[in-house]
């Protein structure tokens, strides 16, 4: 059951590759600019150990296609419903504790079975033909190959030539079997997404029918990568050959960027909870004083005192908070424009342009903006 894939290996493939429009040298300098600017890199980057960029080709293979499919599936749709929970509380007036019912609400949802058809023509699927990738990364390296190649997928094919005349036709992969199967996976998963389905949540989708490979288009992608070690891992800066300007692509990003601030944060969600604590267990005292006023409104006064200490540590860690990330970012950003023009005299690069220079403040226009937002 499920997809009958249809690829017809005898039908033209059209192969392309892109061009060249930006050198491997101007991809070593912009490489380095816009890692060492990332406001979010820390400044013992200077430490890593940079080696030899160099040219890299890889192979995607599209897959234009046509589905006839139906499909089951499982509709979730919530409700909401009472019950009642049982719990003790002190009466002042018999001076004992009793237990008293307490009507609660909670979201439930219904599954029900749910089945229709979906017909589509000329859905693109994107498979990476190659495994010629030598990063030693987690499993899905090239899923999210795939993924960023989609990104950027309409840029790289305006910025492509027919392969025959090239020069690449010796790196070209042509679609078989195997590929159109993958590429066809990726297709369905963007039917799958497509689905008009009712409901809140869905579940056990099944999708059952033919998908059919009709153009099929090779494409080899030229990339300049520079490998680095630090902290003892391995990364990678990327940057398509006929993409300038589009670098910032660190693998795997896992570990390179650093949160200043985090112990801030935990201490700022700890006196949140606490104050909350605290104000509600005020309210149940007070309740329990016997004057009828503090009776009445105890549980209001301590809900109100959970707000106002919530408030109050919130405001209260968020300005610590931006004032450490903004110190933090200053002095970063400053040693590590020290350490790129020293690592440029050491590569015979010269001095750092006034444009590249800028790219280090520039995190300070971003934080205006944000801070205009809220």
């Amino acid at each position: 059951m499920g997809v009958s894939y249809y690829f017809d290996a005898n039908e033209e493939q059209l192969s392309y590759a892109t061009v060249e429009k930006y050198t491997l040298e101007g991809f070593k300098r912009s490489g380095l600019v816009n890692l060492f600017a990332d406001v979010n890199i820390p400044s013992d980057i200077k430490e890593a150990e940079f080696k030899e960029a160099y040219k890299k080709y890889s192979n995607y293979t599209m897959v234009d296609s046509d589905f006839d499919v139906t499909f089951t599936v499982d509709i979730g749709y919530d409700r909401q419903e009472t019950y009642t929970e049982y719990k003790k509380e002190y009466d002042s007036t018999i001076k004992q504790y009793r237990t008293v019912p307490v009507t609660k609400t909670r979201t439930v949802t219904d599954w029900k079975p749910f089945s229709g058809s979906c017909k589509k023509n000329g859905v693109v699927g994107t498979v990476k033909a190659d495994n010629n990738d030598d990063l030693e990364v987690s499993k899905d390296y090239h899923v999210k190959e795939s993924i960023r190649f989609n990104r950027y997928a309409d840029e790289l094919c305006d910025n492509a030539i027919p392969i025959q005349g090239s020069g690449f036709e010796d790196k070209e992969i042509k679609c078989d079997e195997k590929l159109a199967s993958r590429a066809l996976m990726s297709a369905q998963m963007k039917v799958e997404h497509g689905l008009s389905l009712p409901g809140d949540h869905e579940r056990n989708l099944e999708l059952y029918g033919t998908a059919t490979a009709n153009q099929v288009v090779n494409l080899v992608v030229g990339e300049y990568v520079m490998p680095f070690e630090y902290n003892e891992k391995k990364y990678e800066i990327k940057q398509y050959q006929s993409l300038p300007g589009i670098v910032n692509d660190y693998y795997p990003s896992e570990g390179l960027k650093i949160d200043r601030a985090d112990k801030l944060r935990k201490e700022k969600k700890k006196s949140i909870i606490l104050s909350i604590i605290v104000g509600l267990a005020l309210g149940v005292i007070l309740a329990q004083i016997p004057i009828s006023i503090l009776q009445m409104f105890g549980a209001f006064i301590g809900i109100g005192l959970a707000i106002a200490g919530s408030i109050f540590f919130a405001r209260k860690y968020d300005t610590k908070i931006n004032a450490v990330e903004t110190e933090f970012k200053e002095i970063n950003q400053q040693e590590k424009l020290e350490a790129l023009e020293k690592l440029f005299q050491k590569l015979g690069y010269g001095e750092l342009k006034p444009e590249e220079i800028e790219r280090f403040s520039a995190w300070k226009e971003e934080n205006k903006k944000e801070t205009s937002k809220k």
